[in-house]
């Protein structure tokens, strides 16, 4: 039976309505679905239970602003003798952080970039969304579980840009899975925003505390593509198991050269950032230095008042927050955009020239410069 066979038998039973298909991943199929008395559509991910993968059984643990809220977990045993699990959750209408970030990028929403003078997603907005993530981790962290794949595809965006973690395929408790020599086994992530250890460590363990710091990464490399738009480290060269320290050292150089070189000139995010993507675990933030850090506890008063005043408007919540980060830039951002006006005038009018003497080809001229001339 594929997916779709397999979903039906589900909404047969259980009186779900099918709107549409909206994605699948290693996990399981995620389906927007229709339940019966519910005013809203649903999130319905549908997928095969087993002693690896237990999401369905650990989901339920957690309650937070952060997480992802699940309505109802259906269960059923097909004729296969294979058993599925049905999650139903809050669908997040402005879907995940990947996707919400090239909508962005995109449709240029904030209307502030001309020729990439700085940042497309100023720090505030960025500050923002790392704030909500990091009070997810805080729900896992304080129940010393670790996510192990968290990325921007994982991060679901709501209404108001409120942020919640989602995806808890490789949810472990930490507690449970550490053997006799304090080591835990790294069950698997997504490349790109694995840390090193997971390369370059045959065995694929580590100790307690470093097993903790293995979300950090994540979230370094998720503020890195928020920013930049692509994923932190490019695997080029190798496959998996050839990856070597030294490859892992030179693609993380690659990184931490384009973040110190990022014409933002807020030196506590740059810092930041690349104590969460440190080569040894040990050099990373902890939990609570992340909590208590300068550069994310940074204008967060004002800008819980901006998303306050502009709670329904999404987009004018964006704009409003990057308004202040791109202050310090617009002065550097006139002069290039004048620059660049100037250089498209004196092209335009070289290229009409003056033709002669006749008083008619000159205003001729003089109306097709005028149609030439840009403004700021």
């Amino acid at each position: 039976m594929d997916n779709y066979q397999i979903f039906h038998s589900f909404a047969d039973d259980y009186n779900l309505e099918l709107i549409r298909r909206l994605g699948s991943g290693g996990f399981g199929t995620v389906f927007e679905v229709k339940a019966e008395r519910m005013d809203k559509n649903l999130a319905a991910k549908l997928l095969e239970k087993n002693e690896k993968y237990n999401e369905s059984d650990l989901i339920l643990e957690f309650r937070g602003p952060n997480i992802v809220k699940v309505n109802k977990i259906y269960e059923k045993t097909l004729t296969n003798q294979k058993h599925y699990n049905l999650i139903l959750m809050e669908r997040a209408p402005l879907k995940d952080l990947k996707s919400f970030v090239f909508k962005l990028r995109k449709e240029n929403i904030l209307k502030y970039v001309f020729k990439h003078p700085f940042e497309m997603i100023g720090n505030n907005f960025t500050r923002f969304i790392v704030k909500q993530i990091v009070k997810g981790f805080e729900t896992l962290y304080l129940a010393n579980f670790s996510h192990f794949d968290f990325k921007p595809e994982n991060t679901l965006i709501f209404n108001n840009i409120v942020i919640k973690l989602t995806d808890f395929g490789l949810l472990r408790n930490l507690n449970k899975i550490k053997n006799e020599e304090n080591k835990i086994q790294i069950p698997g992530g997504t490349k790109g925003y694995l840390p090193p250890e997971y390369f370059t460590r045959k065995d694929k363990k580590i100790t307690f505390e470093e097993a903790i710091k293995i979300d950090y990464f994540s979230l370094g490399a998720t503020i890195f593509y928020i920013k930049f738009g692509k994923e932190c480290l490019k695997f080029e060269k190798f496959k998996d198991n050839l990856i070597t320290a030294n490859y892992m050292i030179d693609l993380m150089k690659i990184a931490m050269d384009e973040i110190k070189t990022t014409q933002s000139n807020d030196k506590d995010f740059i810092n930041f950032l690349c104590k969460l993507i440190q080569f040894d675990p040990k050099d990373r933030l902890s939990f609570e230095e992340i909590h208590r850090n300068k550069w994310l506890n940074k204008n967060w008063n004002q800008i819980l008042e901006v998303v306050e005043a502009n709670q329904s408007d999404e987009e004018k919540i964006i704009e409003e927050l990057n308004k202040s980060d791109f202050l310090f830039e617009k002065n550097k951002y006139v002069n290039e955009k004048r620059k660049m006006i100037d250089k498209i005038n004196i092209n335009a009018k070289e290229n009409i020239g003056d033709n002669g003497n006749n008083n008619k080809i000159k205003e001729k001229h003089k109306i097709n410069y005028h149609k030439f001339k840009l403004s700021l």
